[in-house]
């Protein structure tokens, strides 16, 4: 394997514990940025975790039904 490279050999409760973390994670910093009146930059930053999340949710934990 390539170094930095993930196998994606994890079991679907791992992969649920991921999803619940960036989706927690993103509750709490969509907070955070309310509270300080944050610009754009800010936000764009949040939705990549959010977008991470939804990816998992519509790629990777298909896959593995299927497998």
């Amino acid at each position: 394997m390539i170094p930095g490279q993930v196998n994606g050999s994890l079991v679907e409760e791992d992969w649920q514990r991921i999803i619940h973390a960036l989706k927690s994670y993103v509750i709490r910093e969509e907070e955070t940025l309310k509270t300080q009146n944050v610009g754009d930059r800010e936000w764009q930053e949040l939705i990549s975790y959010s977008s991470l999340a939804a990816d998992i949710e519509l790629f990777i934990l298909p896959m593995r039904k299927t497998t």
